[in-house]
């Protein structure tokens, strides 16, 4: 008999109004098994894609020695390329009180293009979060896990899908790369769910459970 444990979880609104929605639709025949195979593709991608700490501190190497960043936030680079012109080089300090390098600018500029040949909202909002991100990171640079085993002053905080890497400065915070990887965890049951885009492998899988039921392991 397979092993199963009880756990309460916490759903936002719309995370319980999405897994309702797949439930009655047919995409999945409970709760349980959306959260399985939600819970099962985060593991395997989240594997696939963790970075290794070679690779972490290559990649932070080459963010400090690209030097600062032309812009001063990345609310300005959303700006920038929301009006399809560069942004302007920096001639005054940002009040933000966060910096870029120019490895990060180019890893953001990257991001954003890659989300808005699909959705520009969705875009602008991610830069807009990574903002925010910065921003609290200026305020309180401790909260973020110290990586001083790896490179001197490296610290790391997550948002989303993307680790953010950085280190303390004068005036606040140097981020120094945006680096994709990870779980997404706004990707789990936060969003309405597409007949479409789920793989006809659980549709198939969720079909055989409703006329054989589920075999005990």
């Amino acid at each position: 008999m397979r092993h199963s444990e009880e756990r309460a979880v916490r759903l936002t609104e719309v995370a319980e109004r999405a897994i309702v929605e797949a439930v009655a639709s047919g995409e999945y025949v409970s709760a349980d098994d959306l959260i399985e195979d939600a819970l099962a593709d985060c593991i395997s991608f989240r594997t696939a894609d963790l970075l290794s700490n070679e690779e972490l501190g290559r990649l932070w190497d080459e963010g400090i020695a690209s030097g600062p960043a032309d812009v001063s936030s990345i609310r300005e680079i959303a700006r920038a390329t929301k009006r399809g012109k560069p942004a302007k080089e920096r001639s005054v300090r940002s009040l933000s009180s966060y910096s870029l390098t120019a490895e990060a600018e180019r890893d953001l500029l990257s991001i954003r293009s890659e989300i808005a040949a699909d959705n520009e909202g969705s875009a602008d909002r991610l830069l807009e979060l990574l903002h925010g991100a910065g921003l609290r990171l200026a305020e309180r640079p401790e909260i973020g896990a110290s990586v001083e085993a790896l490179r001197p002053g490296m610290r790391r905080w997550r948002v989303g899908r993307y680790l953010v890497p950085y280190r303390k400065t004068e005036h606040g915070v140097e981020i120094v790369r945006v680096i994709r990887g990870g779980c997404d965890r706004s990707k789990l049951f936060l969003l309405p769910v597409s007949l479409s885009r789920i793989p006809a492998r659980r549709r198939l899988r969720a079909s055989a459970r409703a006329s054989f039921g589920t075999p005990e392991a």
